[in-house]
């Protein structure tokens, strides 16, 4: 949209629904409109202005703050759950000037060290109280920053915030995240901006890695020409932090995983948990989870069921631990339910990192009595700080129902939630971080009852931002072919196909070149050259390409180029003597070229070497039809159609051309139901074939009468 349109669409709007636009933004919207008038003046009258080109820019900057700021403003109208962070954040604290709220952040860290002095009688109470004011300003510091438009200069105290080593970096995680949210919402710069300073400079590696994903999920390919240096940005970024790139591709397919979630909640609900509860000694009953006595009968008469299901269990363990270090999100559905707790009534609950001190947590920390067990099992992982709470709450309220000798193991330590070796899981290393986050975030897009009212980074169109062109100078070939291959193994080759045609253009390597001819074979619409033409460049970058020159072979075949096909496959049976296919495509081009007797020496002599060679002699059997020796060709379809029609439709084409050598041979009869029970129809192709051997039109119209009533 050009400067002046969007001026004009600004002051409809605030001409249409004055009463919901704020004095600023209307303010803001006129002082913009009188400088591009004057500017226009100014440029009419034919007068020189080196700024003109700057205060264009400026101008359609500042017009985007004041849509963003309204739009930001919209939401917080529409929305009852915006609505309602908006005015609780602003309702409980007036003053949230950069040195009042680093003031409270500090004085927060500062009375919670001098807790450690504080005699045992007086320190819990004074504690408790000390975590839930806190908790209670940090609720509203999430919901403020949620529903913050444009920062403008208020960006650089915040980046401040975000790395001050005098912070708790609980706290700046929270803080990263409301900025993730609301630029997820609303794009700005600044916002963005604040998050690389906080990749880059932040202490603490939580705090960077949820600045890495928020910078990752919040650029915004639209706004390029607005801000070109959002591009410059990243670049830098991957300048000064040279594992950048690294953990982008990891984050990158660490969102495939979220994606994957659910199928991953039915592979445990349908697989893995009936397993591992078929044969465990516990029931569940409507009284609650009891433990089976063991029966002796039944260790005597069959001891080694007993074995067995241990073994079985132990598999289905394993199942989930190997689900775990994949990166699977095995907890999604078991913990799905308990998202309706009260807890997560606070939007800000469902980001805030796990702590025992949590206000909302506190007294079911204290009471349950169970501090051993999730010690444990935050020290072997796969918990997400979302699940961990919900982990918490909901122990302390089924633990009465759990046997008592259970409960004395879980109090020990001696139960986990997952069999894993010490070190496989959650500690500080940035790819669990990342994922323990993207965990958090998927659920909240997922699962909160006002979800619609956020713009979820999961959505198919948003969540590949390798594709976004902010990030062309900074994603490498090597690195957007791993994301494309993983695409690829999880069966996402439409986006594999719409990352590496938003690459085609530089890429530099044999592999990426195969890559996208592989794509483009799939999905040929979204790339500018097609399959044959990347094949061919990645011959020209790797002459010995074998799937290079395969690849380019089929593709001159599919456009029935079969002299320069048969060049390349007689190449690659130089190439590669061991390999029987590279002959029998070589003797197909032959064949199509109506070469039969070269054709056909090769094919005798592959079918008396390989007798057994089920696709030697399907070359064989077409070759010695299009020569016009149907005789010899049916025996051969006859022995490959011996058993009928395959289940799977395998081998209807052969059932086909057997319909055809008996047509070719004039047994009508028997070629009409041939071909009925082939199941398929007559192609131009075939038709052309079938003509130039001698069948009238008129036949193969009669043909198709007959297997159309037939219902083919």
């Amino acid at each position: 949209m050009h400067l002046k349109a969007a001026i004009d669409g600004l002051q409809n709007y605030i001409l249409a629904y004055p009463g919901q636009v704020a004095a600023t933004i209307r303010d803001e919207c006129n002082a913009v409109s009188q400088s591009y008038d004057m500017m226009v003046s100014t440029w009419r009258r034919g007068l020189p202005d080196t700024m003109r080109g700057a205060l264009y820019a400026e101008l359609t900057r500042r017009c985007y703050q004041a849509a963003a700021q309204l739009k930001t403003d919209r939401l917080c109208t529409t929305s009852s759950c915006l609505r309602h962070l908006h005015d609780t954040a602003r309702s409980h604290r007036n003053d949230w000037s950069y040195d009042a709220l680093r003031s409270s952040l500090e004085t927060f860290v500062a009375e919670r060290d001098m807790l450690e002095i504080e005699p045992p009688h007086t320190r819990q109470a004074k504690e408790l109280q000390l975590y839930q004011t806190h908790g209670v300003l940090m609720d509203d510091v999430f919901n403020y920053f949620v529903t913050l438009g444009p920062m403008g200069r208020f960006a650089a105290d915040v980046r401040e915030l975000v790395t001050a080593p005098t912070i708790d970096p609980i706290d700046q995680q929270l803080l990263v995240s409301a900025i993730t949210v609301a630029l997820l919402d609303v794009f700005d710069m600044a916002k963005l901006e604040v998050l690389a300073h906080a990749y880059l400079h932040a202490p603490a590696e939580a705090v960077r890695q949820r600045a890495l994903v928020g910078l990752a999920l919040g650029s915004d390919d639209t706004l390029c020409r607005l801000y070109p240096e959002m591009a410059e940005l990243m670049q830098r970024v991957a300048r000064e932090q040279p594992a950048f790139l690294q953990e982008l591709t990891e984050l990158q397919m660490q969102m495939v995983f979220s994606l994957e979630t659910e199928n991953d909640a039915r592979d445990m609900h349908d697989r893995v948990l009936p397993d591992i509860i078929r044969n465990s000694r516990l029931r569940i009953t409507p009284h609650g989870i009891e433990e089976m006595d063991d029966d002796p009968t039944e260790d005597m008469l069959h001891p080694e069921q007993a074995e067995q299901r241990m073994e079985a269990m132990e598999k289905a363990m394993r199942r989930m631990a190997d689900m775990v270090k994949q990166g699977s999100d095995i907890y999604f559905g078991g913990f799905s339910q308990t998202k309706r707790q009260a807890f997560f009534s606070a939007v800000s609950n469902w980001f805030v990192p796990f702590y025992t001190q949590h206000p909302g947590i506190q007294q079911a920390w204290q009471q349950s009595n169970m501090q051993r067990l999730v010690e444990r099992m935050l020290s072997t992982g796969g918990l997400c700080d979302s699940d961990r709470y919900s982990f918490v709450l909901l122990f302390h309220q089924v633990q009465q129902q759990l046997p008592q000798n259970v409960l004395e193991m879980m109090r020990k330590g001696e139960v986990a939630l997952m069999d894993m070796q010490p070190g496989d899981g959650p500690g500080t290393s940035p790819a669990y971080l990342r994922r323990a986050y993207l965990q958090n975030l998927y659920r909240f897009y997922r699962i909160h009852t006002a979800r619609a009212d956020f713009a979820s980074p999961f959505a198919d169109n948003t969540y590949l931002f390798f594709t976004r062109s902010v990030l062309a100078g900074v994603c490498d070939e090597q690195h957007v072919c791993e994301v494309a291959s993983f695409l690829m193994k999880h069966r996402r080759t439409a986006d594999a196909a719409r990352l590496l045609s938003a690459r085609e253009g530089s890429m530099a390597t044999a592999a990426g070149h195969l890559l996208c001819a592989y794509a483009a074979q799939r999905c040929p619409e979204v790339f500018a050259h097609d399959a044959e033409y990347h094949y061919g460049q990645a011959m020209k970058l790797d002459p010995d390409s074998v799937r290079a020159i395969a690849g380019k072979a089929r593709c001159l075949y599919e456009r029935e180029d079969y002299a320069e096909a048969g060049r390349l496959y007689g190449n690659l049976a130089v190439m590669r003597p061991q390999n029987t296919t590279y002959q029998l495509s070589a003797a197909a081009c032959q064949a199509c070229r109506a070469l039969y007797d070269e054709a056909l020496a090769t094919l005798f002599r592959i079918s008396y070497e390989q007798p057994d060679n089920a696709d030697a002699e399907r070359v064989l059997a077409w070759t010695l039809m299009a020569a016009g020796r149907s005789d010899e060709a049916l025996r051969h379809y006859d022995r490959l159609t011996a058993n009928g029609p395959a289940a799977d439709g395998s081998n209807a084409e052969d059932m086909q051309n057997r319909a055809y050598c008996l047509w070719l041979c004039r047994r009508m009869d028997e070629a009409v139901a041939a071909l009925c029970a082939s199941s398929m129809t007559i192609s131009p192709s075939d038709e052309r074939f079938l003509v130039e051997r001698g069948i009238e039109p008129t036949e193969i119209a009669l043909m198709r009468e007959q297997c159309t009533n037939a219902g083919i």
